[in-house]
């Protein structure tokens, strides 16, 4: 069968038109996954533009688990003055930070604009190295994490800096287990103590009471465990009591929600401040 000039000029147009089409549309989708891709990255890579002046930067290393690294929900950002120590220098201190776990939000970028506002001469720096899901043995001799703040050691050195507190918050793991053995974590998290004291690290160390697992149980004898540290002859205080907040301070379970990150900042601004050997900071009422 022959097609007239006309069928065969129609012809045409409709092909290239389905082929634009589908141009556009693979197109689109490629777009759809690019902007995908940028909104999932993490906003803590985002260099500063120069080298901030810096006066008296207080400077506090994270470590421990998830609830101290970048688990919760939703992200925030500090403000002016608020930095987070990456392994390339500095960053602006914003969720989720470097060097931790997760791609949400975190108690730091909310308890630095707590600091900032309470010392205002002061900036703050935030080295987090927490770890979701690690255990305390973890943290200690061959363990997978033993090594993360020996290694911030050149970075802060690079830097001018020195640490001025540092916060533990771990224990979920342990307490989980219906064989936990407080005997054994308080051994091992002296031995981590220890370690920090071995590299030079001179700073208070705030330990605070974590061990409430999903269904909102607490764990009495990891607590009694991480509160048997606490000593200030030896520079160790009561961190927060974060058993003291309850579903309506988590996402999931487990993990701060907007409310629960904001209170976990308001009380270790508190628990920094008072460095108390006796009772950590946390709620009246769960």
């Amino acid at each position: 069968m022959k097609l007239s000039s006309g069928r065969l000029i129609l012809l045409a147009c409709i092909t290239l038109l389905s082929f634009t089409v589908g141009a556009v549309s693979h197109r689109m989708g490629l777009l759809r996954s690019l902007s995908s891709l940028l909104a999932t990255r993490p906003q803590a890579q985002l260099p500063l533009a120069s080298r901030p002046i810096l006066r008296d930067p207080f400077v506090l290393i994270a470590a421990g688990q998830s609830n101290a690294a970048n688990h919760g929900t939703p992200r925030a950002r500090s403000g002016q003055g608020a930095y987070a120590l990456a392994a390339d220098g500095l960053y602006p201190l914003m969720d989720p930070l470097p060097g931790a776990s997760g791609h949400g939000g975190s108690i730091w970028s909310r308890w630095s604009a707590l600091r900032r506002a309470r010392h205002p001469e002061q900036e703050v720096i935030v080295a987090a190295v927490a770890q979701g899901s690690s255990a305390v043995t973890d943290w200690i001799g061959a363990g997978a994490h033993s090594r993360r703040i020996r290694e911030l050691l050149p970075q802060l050195k690079n830097a001018g800096l020195r640490a001025d507190a540092i916060v533990w918050h771990q224990g979920e793991t342990e307490s989980w287990s219906d064989r936990a053995d407080g005997l054994a974590y308080l051994k091992s998290l002296q031995q981590w103590i220890d370690s920090i004291r071995a590299l030079g690290i001179k700073a208070p160390i705030f330990i605070c009471l974590a061990s409430r697992d999903g269904r909102g149980l607490r764990n009495t004898t990891i607590r009694n465990a991480q509160a048997s540290v606490w000593d200030e002859r030896h520079n160790v205080y009561a961190g927060v009591d974060t058993d003291t907040l309850g579903d309506q301070y988590r996402s999931d379970g487990v993990h701060f929600n907007e409310r629960g990150l904001s209170e976990f900042a308001k009380l270790l601004d508190l628990a920094i401040e008072s460095r108390s050997s006796r009772k950590a900071a946390g709620l009246d009422v769960n």
